[in-house]
């Protein structure tokens, strides 16, 4: 692995007449994790050669354990003193950037067109970004395809509070907290002076100095566990013989269910959710993510209908999904997308999209072109046989009794460092009825849902299915043997329902491939396929002009 960290070249802390520069425990933490876990690392500064020092980074009541190892360690110190000039610089010969923070950024690298031109590289090759502390404000005029970086993204960076206790918030050009928020970003934030840090997709962020080595081993589980590599690998077409891209894939979901700007290219309907996870413990000899350590984990999801069109009429028959979003400690994130189909119905996301004009609606029938859709098939017999065992199964009479399947294998790691394979599916604990013809209210299922959770909470066992060395991972639509070990590992509670307008879950991205520490992805292509499908959904939707959502804030009030 390539790291290239970036340092101030700044010394003067505006015009107070004092000195100012990076924050020697944000360089020393950090370069100490990466050197430690083997990382080739390239330092570099605006000017090159030797970065300021903020003195009062060096004081006697600012010392920790890797300012003390950098003062003993010459090889750190002759790297330190050697910075290559931020000009000479080229994402290709890195895997990712972090920003090392410290009051000297504000001034020589938040508005640096260099640095700016630098993170974009970065972040259109498919590589993760981090910064820490004032850092964080690097990113505040980074664009990704049209719109801020970090707009639509969880974040965090030196806080309104820890800039006041230091008595600089009429000294530095703009607060970073606020500044974050102003372009977008979903600030989050843990007590001033707490260790805290972010991982949302490819962005890393860390409030302060303390969260430091935090966001470093972040930023190393990012690369080690090959999120980011299996997430964008297909960006240059690799998954591909024709150049299928996120783009095409998008574009074809506009083709055939139209534009409708500001919603989901798939999933447009949908309605907003929030809860808990009760870990039970039990996972934890599966996987070292905290997630599955005993204890209560706040949860934000979002329920919703198959395909493009927002206004739908609920049907029974519609596939149903439910997207969650785990909130772990430091800072961590788990997101996933689930559906009530227990396997994919395709093997590749070429005929994923095959699939997707051959059932292209006719505007004149409202139904697929009957030769299109035969075509297809004769290509294709085994989705023709799988979707025949799927639909086959009875279908539950709403979102509450629903089965929902995480569809794709993952792999998960313990914390002796064992690997295993491992799907997962959430089983309502609600009783099952089956489901019957829809009535005259095209919006009964989310209707009903809005009327359940008023009445009571809704709850799902989360079941780890534990496959074998040999168990296929590569094709999501080939199921494990029913023999497979099955491990309840705690139970998901959803007591909160709104509308999209007011949900938190409207403006989160449900990619797969947002996981702790101890849980990494598969070699299933559909699974990276997902991801950076979803991910070209976001950036459109993110630009555009928001409409109200057929589930409107006035019928969620009406079901209480």
């Amino acid at each position: 692995m390539k790291i290239l960290m970036v340092l101030t070249s700044h010394d003067q802390l505006g015009n107070t007449g004092r000195k100012t520069g990076f924050w020697l425990e944000e360089f020393a933490a950090p370069y100490f994790v990466f050197r430690d876990a083997g990382v080739d690392l390239t330092l570099s500064s605006p000017r090159g050669g030797q970065p300021p020092i903020d003195p009062k980074s060096d004081l006697p009541e600012n010392q920790t354990p890797a300012m003390a190892r950098f003062k003993h360690d010459s090889e750190a110190q002759k790297a330190l003193s050697q910075t290559l000039k931020l000009s000479d610089m080229k994402s290709e010969d890195f895997d990712t950037i972090f920003y090392v923070g410290g009051h000297g950024p504000m001034w020589d690298l938040v508005d640096n067109p260099d640095s700016i031109a630098l993170i974009e590289s970065f972040y259109n090759s498919g590589k993760p970004v981090a910064a820490v502390c004032h850092s964080p404000a690097v990113f505040h005029r980074v664009v990704f395809e049209g719109v801020p970086l970090v707009k639509g993204k969880r974040v965090t960076g030196f806080t309104n509070g820890e800039e006041e206790a230091v008595h600089l918030t009429k000294v530095v050009p703009f607060l970073v907290e606020d500044e974050l928020k102003r372009v977008g970003g979903l600030y989050k934030k843990a007590a001033d002076w707490e260790s805290f840090a972010i991982v949302d997709g490819r962005l890393v962020t860390g409030q302060n100095p303390a969260s430091s080595t935090a966001a470093a081993k972040a930023l190393i589980t990012l690369l080690r566990e090959g999120a980011v590599t299996g997430a964008f690998a297909y960006f240059g077409g690799s998954f591909s013989t024709d150049g299928l891209t996120p783009s095409r894939f998008a574009d074809r979901f506009e083709e055939v269910n139209g534009v409708h700007t500001g919603f989901r290219r798939n999933h447009a309907k949908g309605l907003g959710v929030s809860g808990f996870f009760e870990s039970n413990g039990n996972g934890v000899r599966l996987s070292k993510a905290t997630v599955f350590e005993a204890g209560r984990v706040q949860v934000i999801g979002r329920f919703s209908l198959d395909g493009g069109q927002p206004y739908q009429p609920d049907r029974p028959d519609t596939r149903r999904g439910l997207g969650l979003e785990f909130s772990l400690p430091h800072g961590e994130l788990w997101r996933t997308a689930m559906i009530n189909f227990p396997l994919f119905p395709v093997r590749t996301p070429e005929i994923f999209y095959e699939r997707l004009l051959a059932f292209k609606p006719d505007p004149a029938t409202g139904k697929p072109d009957p030769a299109k859709v035969k075509a297809f098939e004769e290509r294709h017999p085994e989705t023709v046989k799988l979707l025949k065992v799927i639909t086959a199964r009875p279908l539950s009479s709403g979102f509450g009794n629903t089965t929902f399947y995480g569809l794709n294998a993952f792999r998960f790691t313990d914390a002796a460092g064992k690997t295993t394979p491992v799907r997962w599916i959430l089983k309502p604990m609600q009783r099952f009825e089956a489901a019957s013809a829809a009535p005259p209210n095209k919006n009964y299922l989310f209707d009903q849902l809005i009327t359940q959770i008023h009445r009571q909470p809704l709850r799902w066992r989360l079941i780890l299915i534990v496959g074998k060395p040999d168990d296929p991972t590569s094709d999501p639509s080939i199921g494990w043997p029913a023999d497979r070990e099955q491990v309840d590992v705690g139970v998901l509670t959803l007591d909160r329902v709104e509308a999209e307008e007011f949900s938190a879950a409207r403006d989160i991205n449900f990619d797969p491939l947002t996981l702790p520490a101890g849980m990494a992805p598969s070699d299933d292509p559909v699974l990276s396929a997902r991801s950076a499908v979803y991910a070209r959904s976001f950036t459109r939707r993110a630009g555009e002009t928001k409409h109200p959502s057929a589930i409107t804030p006035a019928d969620v009030k009406k079901g209480e």
